[in-house]
């Protein structure tokens, strides 16, 4: 069942634009894991990674197939980069470990350039039994959001 939660951040996304579908699953918390019940493969999903780059916080999104070039994102937000700790993770996304969304109000969001390869992707939702299926090219409509490249 689809909880409120996940239907408003999904009416969310719609009302900026961002076209997406909910895709029910099992309490599934890996991207192999829900892809592989979705019958999808890693090129088919996108994290968020929440990080910390000096002393503000940003949002990385990539494809799950990809790995991040800290390099590339370091010269892009400086040398002091490391992901959020866990308890940063939920003070600021309100959100259990582990099912960042897409959307994150008030953060930078670097979206890699390999993302836009793929028609749709599939995004955290904030919830382990739902995932939200994204047009890739409709990330570009975060707010704060910028392309780049920033993985191998």
């Amino acid at each position: 069942m689809v909880s409120d939660d996940v239907k408003q951040y999904s009416e969310k996304l719609t009302n900026m634009g961002i076209d997406n579908q909910i895709a029910e699953h099992p309490d599934l918390r890996t991207p192999p894991d829900v892809q592989g019940y979705l019958g999808l493969t890693l090129a088919d999903g996108l994290a968020t990674m929440i990080m910390k780059a000096g002393d503000k916080f940003i949002v990385v999104i990539r494809r799950c197939d990809c790995r991040l070039d800290s390099k590339k994102l370091k010269a892009l937000v400086g040398n002091k980069l490391r992901i959020a700790s866990p308890e940063e993770f939920v003070e600021i996304t309100g959100l259990p470990l582990g099912a960042a969304r897409v959307l994150n109000p008030g953060l930078p969001t670097y979206l890699d350039e390999k993302l836009f390869e793929t028609e749709y992707l599939t995004s955290g939702s904030g919830s382990f039994t739902c995932s939200i299926r994204v047009k890739s090219e409709d990330l570009k409509k975060l707010p704060d959001s910028q392309v780049v490249s920033i993985s191998e």
